[in-house]
């Protein structure tokens, strides 16, 4: 942590938690449809215009998102969710 804040990166770390957990709090009033796992990763992937298997894998690593499978699908509905909670606002 110290490393993070050395190199002015602890606000935008506190900015990027504090909107995470936002949008996982935030209600919805129109959520619709229950959205699967498949559709979103394919909405992350389409939003991050990721053209094929090994461009996704390499981003998942960058990302520290390939060890689990829970963790990058949960990154990838809250993703999409945050484009719901911005459309709402």
């Amino acid at each position: 942590m110290q490393q993070v804040a050395m190199h002015g990166l602890l606000q935008s770390l506190i900015r990027a938690q504090a909107e995470f957990e936002f949008v996982n709090k935030f209600e919805l009033d129109d959520e619709g449809e229950p959205i699967n796992d498949e559709q979103a990763v394919s909405t992350l992937i389409k939003d991050l215009k990721i053209p094929n298997h090994q461009a996704l894998q390499s981003w998942r690593n960058s990302h520290l998102l390939n060890s689990n499978d829970d963790n990058f699908i949960s990154y990838a509905h809250n993703r999409l969710k945050r484009k719901r909670v911005i459309d709402k606002l």
